[in-house]
């Protein structure tokens, strides 16, 4: 078993002991929240961001094939755009590629969408799930803020809201905004006072591990 994190990756025969066929897990990476930045200039509520989508595939490697692979990074919701990485497997016959979560940006602000399938060419006994959509916030709701983010299938959980108090409300610590690795989405962030600490929810990144 190998496992990639985020990034590009060359996989050559030797990498999966030149087995006939592999099996490979694969995450795109979770959206991060820029509702912040909306928010400021529309007064929308918050939401949480989208997850990455996952795949769980056979591929046939008889033939040797030696494989590029990109892990889907997530984006740093500190600053625009905010668009986070998709992640793929290419090779021979081989094309698997699945788009990253993402969260609510400007210019529109209207929406945020789990990552999704787009293209399982080589593949034989696929699992696959789409990601998960990040969860609204009604805007000014108290006490219990829903703008967590979308949890990946199979893989990390969405982050708790990130909306500000001292601590965030049904948050532990400031951090737990984050999503986790693989795919989870970022929680919202949302100052609602001018002394409340801003969080930005970030998500967590893709992830790929191969079976032989």
């Amino acid at each position: 078993m190998r496992v990639y994190s985020a990034g590009a990756h060359t996989i050559a025969p030797s990498d999966y002991d030149y087995q006939p066929s592999i099996v490979v897990e694969l995450w795109s990476a979770g959206g991060s929240s820029c509702s912040y930045y909306c928010s400021l200039s529309q007064q929308i509520p918050a939401r949480g961001s989208g997850s990455g989508a996952y795949i769980k595939a056979q591929i046939d490697t008889s033939f040797r094939p030696t494989l590029s692979a990109i892990v889907g990074r997530s984006a740093d919701g500190s600053s625009l755009p905010c668009q986070s990485g998709l992640s793929g497997l290419y090779g021979g016959n081989i094309n698997i590629t699945i788009s990253a979560g993402n969260g609510l940006s400007p210019p529109s602000c209207n929406s945020t969408e789990g990552g999704q399938i787009v293209s399982l060419a080589g593949t034989s006994d696929v699992l696959f799930q789409t990601g998960m959509n990040g969860a609204a916030d009604g805007y000014g709701s108290y006490p219990a803020p829903t703008c967590s983010g979308g949890s990946a299938p199979r893989g990390g959980s969405g982050g708790c809201c990130g909306i500000s108090y001292s601590p965030p409300l049904n948050c532990p610590s400031r951090n737990v905004a984050n999503g986790t690795t693989p795919g989870g989405g970022g929680g919202a962030s949302y100052a609602r006072c001018p002394s409340c600490p801003l969080i930005i929810g970030v998500g967590g990144d893709g992830a790929l591990i191969i079976y032989y």
